[in-house]
This record gives C-alpha cells, sequence and structure tokens, in this order.
C-alpha cells in the first residue's frame, strides 16, 4: 500500500504497481482505487500487456481525457468525422482527446505498456460508447 503519514488526507506511492488494482474485466489490469475520482476528475493507470487493447469508444462532450504513456509503446487510433489516424504513443508521448472522438489504444509491442489517463468529467461505463462497426486498420 501506500506511504501515508499518521493523520494526513494524502496517499502516495513509490510506484505505480504499489497502487491498489481495481481489475476491469473488459480488458486491461486497471489501477483506480475511489481516492482517484472525484465529480470533476478520474485519474487511472492502465497496465497493458502486449496484444491487449481496448475497442474503440468515445465520449460525449463535455468529457475529454489526457492520455500520458508512461511505459513502452500504444498505437492509438484516433478518428472523428475528418480525420483518423494511428498515432504511435511512445514513452512520454501526451495526447489530447476531446469528446465525441473516437480512441482505441492498442499494445501491438513485445512489453508491456503503462498508459495514465485523467478524464474529467469522470468516465464511466455510463458515458462511454462503444463503437461496435470498427474497421481494422
Amino acid at each position: 500500500m501506500g506511504d501515508e503519514e499518521p493523520g494526513a488526507s494524502y496517499m502516495y506511492w513509490h510506484d505505480y504497481q504499489d497502487i491498489p488494482i481495481d481489475d476491469d474485466p473488459e480488458w486491461a489490469t486497471r489501477h483506480a482505487p475511489p481516492e482517484f475520482w472525484s465529480d470533476h476528475i478520474k485519474f487511472n493507470v492502465w497496465h497493458i500487456e502486449p496484444g491487449e487493447s481496448s475497442y474503440l469508444n468515445y465520449h460525449h462532450d463535455p468529457v475529454r481525457e489526457f492520455y500520458y504513456v508512461a511505459k513502452g509503446t500504444l498505437d492509438v487510433r484516433i478518428a472523428d468525422d475528418e480525420h483518423d489516424e494511428v498515432v504511435e504513443a511512445e514513452e512520454g508521448t501526451v495526447m489530447y482527446i476531446p469528446g465525441n472522438v473516437k480512441h482505441r489504444p492498442v499494445n501491438n509491442s513485445d512489453e508491456p505498456a503503462v498508459l495514465v489517463v485523467a478524464s474529467g468529467p469522470p468516465v464511466s461505463y455510463e458515458n462511454v460508447v462503444k463503437c461496435e462497426d470498427e474497421e481494422i486498420l
């Protein structure tokens, strides 16, 4: 568990792997204890094994997401009405994904990847729109 000062309201961890795990049956190991959520923002750390991905999805405005690739490399598909591309997001890459933009991170490498995601307002299964008609690029 994280290091806590007695009586303090804060927590910290020296390694992302020490963050308590909330397993997501949909795809990747998800580290998102309730302390990482508020009415305004949600913070997740996704551990994505080689070959794993989410499904193509989007969130209606006003939800926005920020991606930070903390480890490894991901291929992130981003699509809107005018563009559809796959960005090779290497370690250190930061991406901004506004509402109504389709997106899908995929780990096509041989190494695990770690993706830090901040969303505001918080993303939940209720406001994720899964795209069933995804064409594989």
